[in-house]
Formats: structure tokens, sequence, C-alpha cells
């Protein structure tokens, strides 16, 4: 037998933060209460890939294709394939409690969402449904056509209600467990980032800047995913959520040259917890334009944080952002701003697209692609993602990063991102 690494030791003093059984009861307590609120007996969860579905969240478990079942007067069950089970039998094994102790093999889970709810006389109640929303931001996750098809079977007879943006609305305002892996997370995020600037080099292959992220992503504990990584290599594009080629081949990975910009955005999702970070790094030194795209997106990025503090309105936040971007004579090439965990509240985006130097293809009137409440005001304890993204014609100048709401300010969690970052 081939012994490799020899009797070598190693010690590391990194903690992962982890969610306890009183945070557990608080999120319950906290469902419960939206459930009395809305008149509803049960909510019902089959998203598959999204953060904010409800297994993360009320089973604490990844669960992707799973399913819940969250009663108001009786115990919560989740359904889930043998792989899923498999995983926390071997948790249970190890003395690690699972948040849902009900919790059933199944290779249907939503037919047996139906059995359940006829064994527990719920066939002919009020019934919250995530996963079949019509949400740009599928709260509770996002469900197959046919999925959603087979619970509308299932739940004949049950007076369905869509809470989708309700409930998320009751997702945002964080405890201190939860606050400590989004910090976790936005860590992730800032090693991502330098792991990113390290690797762009003249040479460099973008199948590598790629693989460094998420290497980084996943040494501090976060899901690997789509997409941990939107990104565009080039100095001139309309937009940064391109890159990836590579994966259905159409061309040879880009290797970069003097002269390209790396524009990125860098998710981290930790213990359900979502972090983001944006960056743009100049390959040689940057011009004129390249400059003033950095000066502005920063300027909107202190004038949104500078607004950040409890009893604000939402909307504040980003027309702060927006104004420096247009007075900067940019158009605005991201949503400035969006709350995260769930990403429901959002920002205005294509402030100025109508005026560019742009394709007419691409021109568009400004619109705010999700939840939008000209009254709402932000929260200690929420988070929000500030990446203003200044664009002259197809240049962009994308930065920023997390920031938490604290009771009399706000909280910022990145650094390096927050600057353009210059390559050779």
């Amino acid at each position: 037998m081939n012994q490799i690494g020899g009797n070598k030791t190693m010690s590391n003093s990194r903690i992962f933060p982890m969610l306890s059984t009183a945070e557990r009861d608080r999120r319950w307590e906290r469902t419960r209460a939206f459930m009395r609120e809305q008149g509803l007996s049960a909510l019902v969860g089959i998203g598959g890939f999204n953060t904010n579905r409800l297994q993360p969240y009320l089973a604490n478990t990844n669960g992707a294709g799973g399913a819940v079942l969250f009663p108001l007067d009786s115990e919560p069950v989740y359904f889930g394939g043998a792989w899923d089970i498999g995983i926390n039998f071997d948790n249970e094994r190890q003395g690690l409690e699972p948040w849902i102790k009900d919790t059933r093999v199944s290779f249907d889970p939503i037919g047996s969402l139906g059995e359940v709810l006829e064994e527990r006389g719920l066939k002919k109640t009020r019934i919250g449904v995530f996963g079949v929303t019509a949400s740009s931001v599928p709260i509770g996750g996002s469900s197959t056509y046919p999925e959603g098809v087979h619970l509308m079977e299932v739940l004949q007879g049950v007076d369905t209600v869509d809470v989708t943006t309700e409930f998320g609305l009751t997702m945002l305002k964080k405890s201190t467990e939860e606050l400590a892996l989004v910090r976790q997370a936005a860590k992730a995020c800032e090693s991502a980032a330098q792991a990113l600037v390290d690797e762009c080099h003249v040479g460099a292959l973008v199948t590598d800047l790629y693989a460094a992220v998420v290497g980084a992503l996943i040494r501090e504990g976060c899901n690997p995913s789509p997409i941990d990584l939107l990104m565009t290599v080039e100095s001139e594009a309309m937009g940064f959520m391109a890159g990836h080629q590579w994966f259905y081949p159409q061309r040879q990975p880009k290797a970069l040259e003097i002269g390209d910009v790396v524009v990125a955005e860098i998710f981290a999702w930790y213990g359900g917890q979502d972090s983001q970070a944006q960056i743009t790094i100049v390959i040689g030194e940057p011009d004129a334009e390249r400059l003033h795209l950095a000066d502005v997106s920063r300027r909107a990025y202190e004038a949104g944080v500078a607004q950040i503090r409890p009893g604000v309105k939402f909307t504040s936040v980003w027309k702060a952002m927006r104004e420096v971007i247009l007075d900067g004579g940019c158009w605005a090439a991201s949503p400035v701003t969006h709350s995260l965990s769930p990403v429901l509240l959002v920002g205005e985006m294509n402030a100025g697209l109508m005026e560019a130097n742009v394709d007419p293809r691409f021109k568009a009137p400004a619109f705010v692609p999700g939840y939008n409440d000209e009254e709402l005001v932000i929260e200690e304890g929420m988070v929000l993602a500030i990446e203003p993204c200044s664009a002259l014609g197809y240049k962009k100048g994308l930065l920023g990063g997390a920031v938490i709401v604290t009771h009399d300010g706000s909280e910022e969690l990145n650094s390096l991102t927050l600057h353009m970052q210059v390559a050779r």
C-alpha cells in the first residue's frame, strides 16, 4: 500500500459559524406568527435551486429537490430522496440533531405531501405555497413546469395562496446568528476577489480566473453553485453576465492581454445566507475613461452607504446612487443595490440607457426588476448589496460589496472590491 504525505500533522484554527437550535426555534416562531397573520394552516415548499428556498431556511439542509410541509399546529415534515436522507442519517450518527425530526425518504416528495395533508386534516384549508411563484426572484425556490402541475393536482380542494413576497419580507431582518453567516459569506467573497486579482496577469486563461474564485469560495465553506461568478474579460462589453463559453465551447478560452478589463460579480452562499461582491480589474494602465468610471462608481457607492440607517426609505439608497451616476455622464448598468437573503428589494437599473451611446437594440427605459414599495424603510439587521456599475457606452466600472444595517448606521463587509484594481 502506498503512503501519501508521510506523518505530517496540520492544525487549522479557522472557525466556521453554525446555527443553533435556538435560531431554529426563532425562525419557526416567526414562521408560525406569519401564518397566523396570513390565516394559513400550513406552508408548502417544493423549490429546487435557489438559496432562499424553504429547505435551508426551515430545515437547515440543502435539500435541492426535496419538499417541506410546515403546518401551523403540528410538527413539520421534510421529504427527500435517499441520497439526502442518507446525509441526515450519517449526521445523526455523528451527534448532529436534524432541525426537522420527521424526515422521510420519498422519490415523489410532492405526492408524499398530499398524503400527509390528508392524514393531518389539511386538505380543505388555506395553505401558503412556494416554488410556483411568477416572481422574477423565486423566493422559496423555483420548480419545473411538471413539478408545478403535479403540486396543483395534489393540492386540489386546497385554498392555495402564493405568499412568496410576503414571507420574503419577513426574512430580510437578520438575527445575530444569521449575521455571523453573512459575515462568513462576505469574507469568502473578499478571499475570492483577492484570488481573482492574483490570477489576473497577461496570458492567464479565463478558465483559470473562474477556478481561482470557485476554489477560494469552497475553502471558506461556501456552496459550489452554477453562478459563483459572472464575468466578462473584454475592454468593452454590453453585459457582465458572460464569460463562460468554455462550458459549451464556442471559442477557445481567452488569454488576458494588456488593455483587457475583467468585470466580475462574485456570489457566496454560506448556510443559506447570501453575500456578493463586485470588482473591476484592468490589465495594464487604465485610461482616462476607465479612471472616470472607477471614480463615479466609488462615489455612488459612498452615496448609497451614507443613506443607510434604520428608518430610511430603501428607495433613498438607490436614488442617491443613481444621481451620482447620471451626474457623472454615465448610465447605470446594474440595479445599484438590492437586499440579500432574499434578493427581494431591488434598486432601479438602466437609468440613462436611453441616452447612452450603445446599439439601439439595447436601449430600454429604466425599471425596477424586483419588489418595489416606495414607502418601505430599512431596519437594523437587514443586509444590502451596494453594487454600482457606471457605464460609458460599453465600458463599465463595477464595484461593491455587502453592507449590514446597524442600530445607528451601517457595517461595510468588503474592502478590496470597493476600488478598481490594476494587474499586469
